[in-house]
């Protein structure tokens, strides 16, 4: 993502939730933004407003999970695992096996 391009999208997603704090959807959105720019703790700041606001959500809390791999909080990441494989059991392994393609 290009600098300016994500300056952009992280300003828009920032003025939305600056008029609506619990837009779970943008929280999200924003995550992954920062993720993007190697801001992890800023990235798992904003996917733990998301579940705080709509904890049933697996994607959100796999997400924050592979964040917290990434700030090698093991311990918060298999908490988000944890959280993500009661919500939709079967999805966590998908969504965890796809990821570890991705870092090989």
């Amino acid at each position: 993502m290009t600098t300016k391009k994500s300056l952009m999208l992280m300003k828009a997603a920032e003025e939305v939730l600056r008029l609506d704090p619990k837009n779970v959807k943008t929280w999200s959105d924003l995550g992954k933004i920062r993720d993007k720019q190697k801001d992890y703790k800023g990235a798992a700041d904003a996917y733990e407003k998301a579940v705080e606001f709509y904890p049933f959500d697996d994607s959100v809390w796999l997400k924050l999970g592979k964040i917290r791999v990434k700030l090698m909080d093991y311990k918060g990441a298999a908490e988000a695992f944890e959280k993500a494989a009661k919500i939709l059991p079967g999805r966590l392994n998908t969504g965890i096996a796809s990821w570890m393609q991705e870092r090989n």
